[in-house]
């Protein structure tokens, strides 16, 4: 495979399609990545990178800066809506410890490992055609260019996996999430590390940022025809949710100004059964969106991107290479979106026995289960991964 002149289209400059980009230079291939937007202007949110994640980004020397520009998970505690303590993850003594960190600080760092023109704005894929040997691809302002590999990492929405699967429109989970960062009111919270509360039917949660900022979220049940419905006096109606739930969960929307409150709902699709089409591929939530859930998702489409680089480099034509990212990775992805989803159902359950039976569970499972059922995730690494 001639790395330097292999054409590779990757669509979308999220954090799958920048690391892609990334690991994909490391090892002498020239990829373009196409972007939709204008720019990479982020909306106020938040990531938590875990170490399955983290120890792979430390090839690429942006481990330093990462650190630099958030803040270290120590703890992960869950408590119920009124603060009683359901499970405590102690991450003090782990050698990779996780991160949680603006996105806008992260694709900035990521951005600058790639060379000045790697990203070309303004081009939304309208089409594509798989040809004998290659893809020819149809951007909405009629540009037109053929390449060796096109990869999907453009979300959920992805319009790759669209155009390979004509799908319909991502599910709705039945619930909506309100999204805000503050400068944090109360000092002692900045040392409890990611802290979730489950309640009925509703979640709350909170992750210290570095330089004392806090971003929380919440979740609550709602129909589809709501989401627009209450999007008006969003800190009014979230209060009214959460308050009587136990400190610090409505002392920090109170502290938050509502124009800094974002809200929208849930959505996703279930994991593709393939993720290959001749010589286009996806990554990233294009194959195996998730709720957002500790903020798994980024993690997994980094693995991917390891994965897939690993195979394009290891085979010689770029149908094998897929074949082979594909054996690799839907098992995994399948299995952590599985558990993802159950999560989810456990943290949204809304009958009093329901409650008290799941709570009961979290707090006496044994220690030893619980634990592995996070290892397997955290411990991941894609780099030792057969291929």
């Amino acid at each position: 495979m001639d790395k330097a002149n292999l054409k590779i289209a990757i669509i979308g400059a999220g954090v799958g399609g920048l690391v892609t980009a990334i690991a994909l230079r490391e090892k002498g291939f020239n990829p373009q990545i196409f972007e939709m937007q204008e720019d990479l202007k982020e909306p106020n949110t938040a990531i938590t990178l875990f170490p399955n994640a983290i120890r792979l980004l430390k090839q690429f020397g942006v481990l330093e800066d990462i650190y630099d520009n958030g803040e270290v998970v120590n703890h992960f505690i869950l408590t119920n809506h009124k603060g009683k303590r359901l499970y405590h993850l102690d991450l003090n003594h782990e050698e990779i410890k996780p991160v949680s960190i603006m996105r806008e600080y992260l694709y900035s760092i990521l951005v600058n490992k790639l060379p000045e023109g790697t990203i070309t704005f303004n081009h939304a894929l309208r089409e594509y055609n798989q040809l004998e040997e290659n893809v020819k691809i149809m951007f909405d302002n009629n540009k037109l260019m053929e390449a060796d590999l096109l990869i999907g990492a453009d979300g959920f929405k992805s319009r790759v996996r669209h155009l390979m699967k004509h799908e319909d429109a991502p599910d709705y989970h039945g619930y909506q999430i309100w999204r805000a960062i503050i400068d944090s009111p109360f000092p002692d919270i900045l040392e409890r590390g990611v802290h979730h509360f489950w309640g009925r039917g509703k979640r709350f949660g909170y992750t210290p940022l570095g330089n004392n900022k806090i971003a929380w979220w919440a979740s609550s049940r709602e129909s589809l025809h709501r989401i627009n419905h209450m999007n008006s006096d969003r800190k009014k109606k979230i209060y009214n949710y959460f308050r009587n739930w136990a400190y610090p969960v409505p002392e920090l929307i109170k502290a938050t100004e509502e124009d800094n409150i974002t809200k929208a709902g849930s959505f996703s699709k279930p994991p593709a059964t393939t993720w290959c089409d001749g010589s286009v591929v996806l990554i990233g939530e294009a194959a195996h969106s998730v709720s957002p859930n500790l903020g798994m998702g980024i993690s997994l489409a980094i693995e991917d991107a390891i994965i897939l680089t690993r195979c394009l480099e290891r085979y010689k034509s770029v149908p094998d290479a897929l074949l082979y990212y594909e054996d690799a990775r839907i098992p995994r992805a399948t299995a952590v979106t599985n558990n993802i989803l159950y999560a989810f159902k456990l943290s949204h359950l809304k009958k009093p026995y329901q409650l008290l039976i799941r709570d009961l569970a979290l707090k006496y499972l044994p220690k030893k289960f619980k634990e592995k059922k996070i290892r397997e995730f955290l411990d991941y690494n894609a780099f030792a991964e057969q291929i």
